[in-house]
């Protein structure tokens, strides 16, 4: 839930503190809400420091702290959506799903060549895309390597097509790319010669 609308790293430069201060979702629960703004201000959105408050209350009342390992009761708790749900879900029980967010939704729209306009999360051709990507549902490792992807080469401006691992398989890349310039996807790619048996 910290990760929306928030960069990585200044999640990263704070969560131990979070971490420290509220140790289990019971700690949380007893905290005054004040307390909570307190100690997500640096993540901005003070919204949402209300909304984890109101999660680790119904962890502690309804789950004996515990975060439950099903979508269905995921979704239910307060300020969590599909992704942060999905991304839970992966996480913890090593579940497979598909996972959308923004990194995932750019690579996806991108491979098949679809637009990005609109509340492109909702739409089925947009949800059928990040599905195809991984080939159906997959664990949150593999989703963390689509997000890394992102993060690092498919960026939202001036991606770094040539740099790409899928290039090949893009239909941006394929599209955008200079055909005459020297890039990965014109190589043939050979396998390596077997080794002779002494």
């Amino acid at each position: 839930m910290l990760l929306l609308r928030t960069k990585a790293e200044i999640v990263e430069a704070h969560i131990d503190a979070v971490i420290e201060e509220f140790p289990t979702p019971q700690a949380l629960a007893r905290a005054e809400t004040s307390a909570v703004e307190d100690a997500l201000r640096p993540f901005g959105l003070r919204w949402r420091a209300r909304r984890i408050h109101e999660t680790a209350q119904l962890l502690a009342d309804s789950y004996n702290g515990e975060v439950p390992r099903d979508l269905k009761s995921l979704l239910d708790l307060p300020g969590v959506g599909p992704y942060v749900a999905s991304a839970t879900l992966a996480t913890l029980s090593g579940g497979r799903v598909v996972l959308t967010d923004t990194n995932t939704l750019r690579v996806a729209t991108r491979v098949a060549g679809i637009s990005a306009r609109g509340d492109v999360r909702r739409r089925k051709d947009v949800q059928a895309s990040i599905g195809m990507l991984m080939g159906g549902p997959t664990t949150a490792d593999d989703w963390l390597a689509v997000i890394d992807l992102a993060a690092k080469i498919c960026l939202p401006r001036d991606p770094r097509c040539a740099e790409c691992p899928i290039d090949d398989l893009c239909s941006y890349s394929l599209a955008t790319v200079n055909p005459s310039e020297p890039h990965r996807r014109h190589k043939v790619r050979q396998r390596p010669e077997p080794r002779e048996s002494a």
